[in-house]
C-alpha cells in the first residue's frame, strides 16, 4: 500500500505490471472491511 504512495504510478496502463497488482490487492484488502 505505502509502495503505490511512493510509486505515484496511474492506475491505469499497469494491468500487467507487478507492481498494480500489488496496489490492486492493497486496495482491495482497504475496501473489504469497509464493505463488511
Amino acid at each position: 500500500c505505502i509502495s503505490a504512495k511512493m510509486l505515484k504510478r496511474r492506475y491505469i496502463g499497469f494491468d500487467d505490471d507487478e507492481g498494480y497488482i500489488e496496489i490492486a490487492r492493497c486496495r482491495i484488502g482497504a475496501v473489504e472491511p469497509v464493505l463488511i
